[in-house]
């Protein structure tokens, strides 16, 4: 018969949903890991894409989340967390081969795009912005997760938003190259919790808030707790 684990120093599974685009390989462990094994928290993340964690918490399926979004629902709290740094990357094959005369529309009409998924808005929002290409009007490949996505550019399948923390490494090494240098796209983060929380998870979310600016920058002047 198999032994029952002993679970209870541990906090009962706790549900939180957080961005594709920061799992694993950006801000979220690096920042809270230290946090988890403190209150021996037992995870149960829910990664979804963009604004779509928002809808968890709204449905019940998690106790917090991360989101875009800066306004609380009913009963809840939303506090800023900081923001992450996307840039618009390429290998230089394909820089070379798809905007060898810079970025332009009619280039980005041919180049593939890699989006997270089919949620995923982020390339598809700064074409739409700078070009005003639609989603539609260009190929695109669908890569989930933040490392797969990333390795998927660094070898030249296609190009797209990527956290600069997770970059950094690269661009430094000469492994991909950034299409739009003058235009970054900064991304705010809020924390989503429940107004009434039972003690444990009240300082757990006290101690996300707090691990998180170690890693994020500073949100936007003038942002404050809802």
């Amino acid at each position: 018969m198999r032994p029952t684990p002993n679970l209870a120093p541990f906090l009962a599974a706790t549900r939180l949903a957080t961005k594709r685009q920061q799992t694993p390989g950006t801000w979220f462990f690096p920042a809270l890991a230290e946090v988890l094994i403190r209150e021996q928290v037992l995870l149960d993340l829910i990664v979804e894409d963009q604004d779509h964690t928002y809808n968890l918490l709204e449905s019940g399926l998690a106790v917090g989340c991360i989101s875009t979004e800066p306004k609380p629902l009913r009963g809840c709290t939303a506090s800023p967390l900081g923001s992450m740094r996307y840039r618009l990357l390429a290998s230089v094959a394909f820089r070379d081969r798809h905007f060898a005369n810079g970025l332009s529309r009619n280039a980005a009409r041919k180049a593939p795009v890699v989006a997270y998924s089919h949620k995923d808005s982020l390339t598809s929002s700064c074409l739409l912005q700078w070009m005003g290409l639609p989603e539609g009007a260009y190929p695109c490949h669908y890569v989930p997760g933040s490392e797969p996505h990333f390795s998927a550019i660094r070898h030249g399948l296609g190009y797209g938003m990527v956290p600069e923390s997770l970059a950094q490494d690269a661009l430094a090494r000469g492994e991909v190259v950034d299409l739009a240098p003058d235009a970054p796209l900064d991304i705010s983060l809020y924390w989503h919790t429940w107004k009434v929380q039972s003690p444990r998870m009240e300082n757990l979310s006290r101690q996300i808030i707090e691990a998180a600016p170690r890693i994020l920058a500073p949100p936007p002047a003038g942002v404050e707790a809802q």
